[in-house]
């Protein structure tokens, strides 16, 4: 049993780190934004209203200012923040990971930074990520000035290559993001058994601060596919170091781990098309079953993923996302959002 599964990773392991970096980032800010914002924005965040969730703009991201098309990709997203002072009073965050040198950087920022606000009538937040080695890039700010009609547009900025792993904030989840990130970086690189000595730490770490497998299991496929082994032995003492540190005899391998991940990860984007007709009476059975607080039981066979998507607009009307971007977001009908909503008299 212990060889086949060896087998299975060695043959899986090159294949399932095809995660691209932009992959990697957009999924880890997604699971962690809270941490993510006060790593980056600190004591500001104090504004925010993190019991309402976080609302990922991306398609509206993307109509506004279209993905890269090159081979050099980067991570951008849109974050949506509610403030406590009002329901209908929100933050824009525009976050950009950049990794590779673009001379027209600055440029690019501002007329994304203009086009948000155009489109929302809500002057975002700017911040940009660089996690390239060149120590002189570091583009911060757009300037114009034509007969004395001057722009200057200034910009926050994160340059990984400035901040050592000491300088990161203690207790907050994110460091560990930051500092995976750091030893990615060629001068920062660590042969494969230190590599091994570090992401075990951070195991050891999560778990003596009392988090959840679910929450380790979401870091670790950060740590394990954005800095990886040289070779994929070490994945697997990784792994066995792992079953040690949780002692858990239903814990799942990483390679099933990621099956499971990548398989949740569809469930959620999707509202699967071609399939309308059975997630909608899959959402009235869900509808049916449910209670006024959200909780949905009963019977689910055949109608699970009209169910979860039922589970998901309903938590996103408890946090006061309207019926418009509920059914922009899960790509539903108005008429299907509301008929929800009346049901549990929300």
């Amino acid at each position: 049993m212990l060889t086949r599964i060896i087998i299975l990773r060695k043959n899986n392991y090159h294949t399932m780190s095809k995660f691209t970096p932009d992959e990697l980032w957009k999924g880890v800010i997604e699971v962690y934004f809270e941490p993510f914002m006060y790593f980056f924005f600190g004591k500001n965040c104090r504004q925010i209203d993190f019991t309402k969730g976080c609302e990922f703009l991306d398609k509206e991201l993307q109509k506004i200012y279209p993905p890269s098309q090159t081979k050099n990709r980067r991570a951008d997203k849109l974050l949506k923040f509610w403030k406590k002072s009002g329901e209908e009073d929100f933050i824009l965050v525009h976050v950009e990971v950049q990794g590779y040198e673009d001379n027209a950087m600055a440029e690019r920022v501002f007329n994304t930074y203009y086009r948000i606000y155009d489109r929302y009538k809500n002057p975002p937040a700017v911040l940009i990520i660089y996690t390239n080695e060149n120590p002189k890039y570091h583009p911060k700010a757009f300037r114009l000035n034509t007969l004395g009609t001057k722009l200057v547009f200034n910009f926050k900025t994160y340059k990984l290559s400035e901040h050592p792993p000491h300088t990161y904030p203690d207790n907050n989840l994110f460091s560990y993001v930051m500092e995976t990130a750091w030893y990615d970086l060629k001068k920062n690189k660590l042969p494969d058994s230190k590599l091994l000595k570090y992401k075990t730490g951070i195991v050891q770490k999560m778990k003596a601060d009392g988090y959840s497998i679910e929450t380790i299991y979401n870091l670790l496929r950060f740590i394990v596919y954005h800095t990886r082994f040289e070779t994929p032995k070490y994945l697997v003492k990784f792994e066995n170091n792992i079953q040690e540190i949780l002692k858990n005899d239903k814990h799942m391998s990483i390679y099933e781990m990621e099956k499971k991940k990548i398989a949740e990860e569809k469930l959620k984007e999707g509202v699967i098309k071609g399939k309308m007709e059975g997630k909608k009476e899959g959402m009235m059975e869900g509808k049916k079953e449910g209670k006024k607080e959200g909780k949905i039981e009963g019977k689910i066979e055949g109608k699970i993923e009209g169910i979860n998507l039922t589970l998901q607009v309903i938590e996103s009307l408890k946090n006061g996302i309207t019926i418009k971007d509920i059914a922009t977001k899960f790509d539903i009908t108005e008429n299907q959002v509301n008929e929800i909503k009346n049901s549990l008299l929300l």
